[in-house]
Parts: structure tokens; C-alpha cells; sequence
């Protein structure tokens, strides 16, 4: 049975062949090709806030890692960091047909999708941590992590074009005020309970569904506006460079504006747009003035 733990110091004799095998790559982490055993220790055990293993019979196959992304105020504010056996791997095909790129296999993935994110909320609902880690999240991930593997090798990702792309744009925008409309013909606003974090009712089965059919629209449009086409807007090349930096970024500007407009709690849709509206320009208003500083464009 797969069980996840926090790590010991004597866990990292079975942490380091993971760890060697995926530095020396250099094709993930920024440390060292060569970085030595005892720098590995660490980087892994002794930094990190708090390091976590999946052992199996007493193998270790994965671990990862959370550490403080800030001080003080922000110090709730983390960073994740893992890695895992890649004997896993070759057990997996990962070869897919450019025939999913059609809208049945994005039905298919999107329901698949909304299901187990709805599954995996009955355990953890959206809110709650385990191992520091909000679970509730993972299926998304997840899906997404294996799907973007599956689609490496046949590089189908650069061939989202604008047939299959610009429906699931116009369907994602469709569905973003759905749930606030099923919120409020609930009686939400009347205060009558409408729980969308987990647990066998019909809000916390909307909310799973209604992320992925979301976040697909999105996520089509900006890889054939972005990666594919080969006239994208002026507006969005002057933003591609600024995406990474903004990424990073991001999650304190949300944290800090969020605190800073405590005021508006009661009006939480109000909230939810003016955070996430300010928070979108505040980031990358952020990226662009990082990257002018000496030697950042190497990082961001």
C-alpha cells in the first residue's frame, strides 16, 4: 500500500538515487549537475520547511518538498518541489493520436476530469491541507501533468488550431457565470448554505465540473493564439516575455490583496473580481519591472 509520510534524515539514502538521476539530467531543478550528496541533503531535508516520501513496501518511489516562499505576513505563502521514481514510468504509454484532438476527447477529459476532482473532495474537500498540500486541487494536476507527457512525444499541443479551439473559448466564457447563477437561484444571497468545497451535494458537483470546462476554453485559446499562430496580436507578444515573472509572482499579490480588501468580505463576488481583475495587472506590472533587474532575464 502507497503511504505518504514526512521524511527522516536516514530516509535520504533511498532519496538521493531519485535525486541524482533527476539533477544530473538538468532538465528540471536549477541546482548543480554535480551537486554532491551532502549538498543534495541539504537542499532536500535540511531547508525545506518540511520534506514528505511515498514509500511502498518499504521503497521509497517519490518525494517532495514545501518551503516558505516568504517571510513574515507571507510566510503561509509556499513552495512545492518533487520528484519521483522514474522506473514508474515505461510502464505507462505515452504516445497519443493527433485523432483525440477533436471535441468528444475534450467532452471525454473535461468529464473525466470534473469527476474525479469531485471524488477526490469527498476526502479532502477544496480549503483543507494534507501534508501542507491542498489535495482538493490534485486532479487537476494530475490530469493535466499526464496528459501533457501523452501529448510530448506526438507534440500535439502545437497543433491546436482554430477550429477546435475558438468553441470550447466561446463555451469556457459561457460557463464562467453559470455557477454564480446557480449560487444565486439557490438563494445564496438570501444566506441559504451553498457549499462548493466538497461532500455528496449537487453545488460542491457544479463547482467540480465547472473548473474544467472553464479552464479548457482558456487554456485552448492560449495555445493557439500564443504558441500556434503565427500572427499573434501585438498586445499579447509585448506579455509573452512577462508570463513566467508574473506566474511567480502572482501568488503574494493575490495573498496581499486579498487581506487588503477584508472590507469587502461580505460582498465576496464584489471581492472575488476586484482581487482577481487587480491582482492580473498588479502581476504583471510586477514581471515587467523584475525583469529589468541585472541578470533576471537568465532566470524569468
Amino acid at each position: 500500500m502507497l503511504t505518504i509520510r514526512s521524511a527522516t534524515p536516514t530516509d535520504f539514502e533511498k532519496i538521493w538515487p531519485i535525486f541524482h538521476e533527476i539533477v544530473s539530467a538538468g532538465e528540471t531543478y536549477t541546482y548543480p549537475s554535480d551537486t554532491s550528496k551532502e549538498q543534495g541533503f541539504q537542499l532536500w531535508i535540511t531547508l525545506p520547511r518540511q520534506t514528505f516520501v511515498a514509500e511502498e513496501d518499504g521503497e521509497i518511489l517519490g518525494t517532495y518538498f514545501i518551503k516558505t516562499n516568504q517571510s513574515g505576513g507571507g510566510d503561509h505563502v509556499c513552495n512545492c518541489g518533487y520528484m519521483a521514481l522514474r522506473l514508474l514510468l515505461p510502464r505507462l504509454s505515452w504516445n497519443l493520436s493527433p485523432a483525440v484532438l477533436n471535441h468528444a476527447w475534450v467532452v471525454f477529459f473535461l468529464v473525466t476530469w470534473g469527476i474525479a476532482a469531485f471524488a477526490l473532495r469527498l476526502w479532502v474537500p477544496t480549503g483543507q491541507e494534507r501534508g501542507l498540500l491542498q489535495i482538493g486541487f490534485f486532479a487537476s494536476y494530475i490530469l493535466l501533468f499526464f496528459f501533457g507527457c501523452a501529448a510530448a512525444q506526438a507534440r500535439l499541443l502545437e497543433n491546436i488550431d482554430k477550429k477546435l479551439a475558438l468553441p470550447w473559448g466561446w463555451i469556457s466564457l459561457l460557463t464562467i457565470p453559470s455557477l454564480f447563477a446557480y449560487a444565486i437561484l439557490s438563494g445564496a444571497l438570501k444566506g441559504v448554505p451553498f457549499h462548493v468545497n466538497g461532500g455528496w451535494t449537487m453545488p460542491a458537483f457544479a463547482y467540480a465540473m465547472w473548473e474544467p470546462f472553464v479552464a479548457c476554453g482558456i487554456m485552448l485559446m492560449l495555445l493557439w493564439r500564443f504558441r500556434v499562430s503565427t500572427q499573434p496580436w501585438a498586445f499579447w507578444k509585448k506579455l509573452a516575455p512577462l508570463c513566467y515573472a508574473a506566474f511567480i509572482v502572482h501568488a503574494p499579490v493575490v495573498v496581499g490583496l486579498g487581506v487588503l480588501s477584508q472590507a469587502w468580505k461580505d460582498y465576496s463576488i464584489a471581492m472575488f473580481i476586484l482581487v482577481g481583475c487587480t491582482s492580473l495587472i498588479m502581476s504583471f506590472g510586477v514581471a515587467a519591472l523584475l525583469i529589468r533587474l541585472p541578470g533576471a532575464t537568465k532566470i524569468l
